[in-house]
């Protein structure tokens, strides 16, 4: 016959070898995976609202740009930097030779210069200019993209202007982008997920 102090020390031996039950074990795995999707998911989004932000940001300063040229009759355009991730608006000082770029263009409310740097600010953290193609009908690729006073899209070198025949700027963070792309004839800018 077992004593009560027998007893005792046959369950707690019991107790000691016992282990966790299937469910659980599959209860606490499935706890990690919700949070594990829950972190997954809000990195992500934030990530993706930051490469909106400077999808919108770069978009604004292209329509800017060419607005700009619209209203005042003097070319504008947007330099585009892959190395840095920058990107600046400037109007072009008509009849110079060479081309005289003016970097004095200030955003409209904020009165900031228009000059970013992606990835540089909490908004735009993470994000970065991928690639950026110009292409002008007679002259190699180039980093800037000009508007002349009827809003359409083309290179300013000296007193010789050349029609824009592709102008694409993709914007990434991590392995997502964004293709901002402004239409050669009309000058007419969209941004594709």
């Amino acid at each position: 016959m077992l004593t009560a102090s027998r007893m005792i020390a046959n369950n707690n031996i019991r107790a000691k070898r016992r282990g966790f039950t299937l469910v659980e074990l599959l209860l606490v795995v499935g706890i990690l995976g919700v949070i594990a999707v829950a972190f997954v998911a809000g990195n992500s989004s934030s990530q993706s609202a930051k490469l909106d932000y400077a999808s919108r940001e770069l978009t604004d300063m292209f329509q800017l740009a060419r607005s700009e040229a619209l209203r005042t009759g003097v070319p504008h355009g947007v330099s585009v930097s892959t190395s840095t991730h920058r990107a600046q608006v400037y109007r072009i000082v008509p009849g110079s030779n060479p081309t005289n770029r003016v970097y004095d263009i200030r955003h409209p409310q904020s009165k900031q210069l228009l000059d970013i740097t992606l990835g540089a600010s909490a908004g735009t953290e993470g994000t970065r200019v991928q690639s950026r193609d110009f292409v002008y009908q007679g002259v190699p690729p180039k980093s800037d993209l000009d508007f002349n006073a009827k809003g359409e899209p083309y290179f300013q070198q000296g007193t010789a202007s050349y029609r824009a025949l592709d102008a694409e700027v993709i914007v990434a963070a991590g392995n997502d982008i964004r293709t901002i792309t402004v239409d050669p004839v009309t000058g007419r800018i969209s941004v594709t997920p």
